[in-house]
């Protein structure tokens, strides 16, 4: 779509993340992979405000495209050529690509997304916390990342 240039110029410049106590003391740093090769790290090089994003996706399709507000995709269903929406309204249109934009408790996503927990991917993750107001020094649960690797 020849975005790049836009959603560059849009990104927060966001180096890393610091893990610091109280005190201001650091704990840990994880940088952002600037490089543009390799996969990103838990911040990442195009951290981008969802209002900027959606700002800049919709004036490259504006004329384009047919936008639908004010209300919720219910269900969804699709064919090779074509998707089926049916809003919370009541009524249903036919589209050539439906786009999830509805948050973090998707129906979108639970919708395209297999039925159950995601797939192990053999990929760890670290979380850190602190055990009360008072400054201590975090300590660290692993688990098993949820997430699908990248497409490479």
């Amino acid at each position: 779509m020849g975005l790049l240039d836009a959603v560059r110029g849009i990104r927060v410049d966001e180096p890393g993340v610091a893990f610091v106590d109280g005190r201001g003391r650091r704990w840990g740093t994880v940088l952002a992979n600037t490089s543009g090769k390799g996969q990103q790290t838990m911040t990442s090089e195009y951290e981008i405000m969802r209002g900027d994003l959606v700002r800049v996706l919709h004036e490259a399709v504006n004329d384009d495209a047919r936008f639908v507000f004010g209300v919720g995709v219910e269900s969804f269903g699709q064919d090779s050529d074509r998707v089926r929406a049916h809003f919370s309204d009541g009524s249903a249109e036919e589209f050539d690509l439906l786009i999830g934009a509805d948050g973090q408790g998707s129906r979108i996503r639970r919708g395209i997304l297999p039925a159950g927990p995601p797939p192990r991917t053999g990929r760890w993750a670290s979380t850190w916390r602190t055990g009360s107001s008072r400054a201590t020094r975090p300590t660290t649960a692993s688990a098993r990342a949820t997430t699908r690797p990248a497409a490479a």
